[in-house]
C-alpha cells in the first residue's frame, strides 16, 4: 500500500517534461534522495501518531485529539483532495498512454477544451470506466484488492530495475548520463532544490497506511520499517526511470538535453522518453515488461 500510493503514472512519463530539463539525470537523484530523507522525518511522526492513536482516522484523528474536531475537519478535506489528485492522474495516465502510443483511437464522441487539453468522449468513457472497475473491486471484494496491490507493487518495482539494468548496460552504464545537470540552468544547487520542491507530490501517499492501523496483524512499531521500506523503493523507481529516460536518445541528437528540448515536435515512442529507450535496447519483450510496470503503478495508485 505504502509503496504503491508513493509511485504512480507521473514516474514513467514527466522524466521528460519535468525532472530532466529541470535538474537533470544527477541533479535529479541527488534532489529525490534529499527529499526522501526530508519525507522520512514526516514518516517519523506519522509512526508517532499511529502508536499514540492506533485507529483508522491517520490525519484526521490526530489532528483532531492535537488541535481539535475543526482542525480535523479541515486536515481531512485537504487530504481527500490529495487522494482524488493521484485517483484521477492515474485514471487518465492509460488514456494518455494510449494517445501516444495508439493515436487517435479513442479520439471519437464528444470533443471540447480545458486549458488548450482537448478532451474526446472515447477518452472520458475510458477513464470513467477504470474509476467505476476499481471502485468496484475495493467495495465489494477488499480481499481481491489487497492481493491485487501485493502483486502489482511487487510487479512495479522489478519491472523498472529489470529494465534499468539492461537500458544501462547497452548503453555504457552511468556514463552515458551527460551532461549531468540541466544545461539550460548552470546553477546546480537551484535545480537540486528544484526537485526537492516536488517531493511531496513525488511521494504522497507512503502515509496512507495510517488508514489503517486498526487493522494491522502486527505492531504498529513496525510503520516506520514499512514507511522507510516505500519511500527507499520509491526512490529507487524514481531515480532509475529517469536514468532510462537520459541513457538513451534518438541518433539525430548528441545527448539527452537536445532530445528533451525537442519532445514537443515528437510523437509515438519517440515522445515518451522512458518507453523509447526501452523499446530501442530491449524491443517488445522490454515495452512488455515496462507495459507491466505502468499497469502495476497505475493500479497501486488506484487502489
Amino acid at each position: 500500500m505504502s509503496i504503491g500510493c508513493a509511485v504512480g503514472w507521473g514516474a514513467f512519463v514527466m522524466n521528460g517534461s519535468t525532472f530532466l530539463p529541470l535538474a537533470g539525470p544527477w541533479g535529479t537523484a541527488i534532489g529525490m534522495v534529499i527529499g526522501a530523507g526530508i519525507m522520512l522525518l514526516i514518516g517519523i511522526n506519522y509512526h508517532f501518531l499511529m502508536n499514540k492513536y492506533p485507529d483508522n482516522g491517520g490525519t484526521m484523528t490526530y489532528s483532531a485529539h492535537a488541535f481539535g474536531y475543526d482542525h480535523g475537519l479541515l486536515s481531512s478535506w485537504f487530504l481527500i483532495l490529495v487522494y482524488i489528485a493521484i485517483m484521477w492522474a492515474n485514471a487518465t495516465a492509460i488514456v494518455l498512454i494510449v494517445r501516444n502510443l495508439f493515436g487517435k483511437s479513442l479520439q471519437w464522441g464528444f470533443h471540447y477544451q480545458v486549458a488548450g487539453y482537448d478532451v474526446f468522449g472515447g477518452e472520458a468513457l475510458l477513464t470513467l470506466g477504470i474509476i467505476l472497475i476499481f471502485g468496484c473491486v475495493c467495495m465489494f471484494s477488499k480481499r481481491l484488492a489487497v492481493v491485487m496491490q501485493t502483486v502489482m507493487a511487487i510487479l512495479l518495482v522489478c519491472g523498472v530495475v529489470v529494465c534499468a539494468a539492461v537500458v544501462l548496460n547497452k548503453n555504457g552504464s552511468f556514463s552515458s548520463l551527460t551532461p549531468a545537470f540541466s544545461p539550460s540552468d548552470g546553477n546546480g544547487v537551484k535545480q537540486v532544490i528544484g526537485v526537492i520542491m516536488l517531493m511531496p507530490w513525488a511521494f504522497v501517499g507512503f502515509e496512507s497506511i495510517s488508514n489503517s492501523t486498526q487493522g494491522f496483524k502486527f505492531s504498529p512499531k513496525k510503520s516506520i520499517w514499512i514507511m522507510l521500506a516505500a519511500l527507499i523503493a520509491g526512490t529507487l523507481c524514481y531515480v532509475l526511470l529517469v536514468f532510462i529516460a537520459a541513457a538513451d536518445h534518438p541518433d539525430k541528437y548528441s545527448n539527452w538535453a537536445e532530445y528533451m528540448a525537442d519532445l514537443g515536435n515528437l510523437e509515438g515512442y519517440e515522445s515518451i522518453p522512458t518507453f523509447y529507450a526501452i523499446n530501442n535496447s530491449m524491443g517488445t519483450p522490454g515495452l512488455v515488461i515496462l507495459g507491466i510496470a505502468v499497469l502495476g503503478g497505475v493500479v497501486t495508485g488506484l487502489v
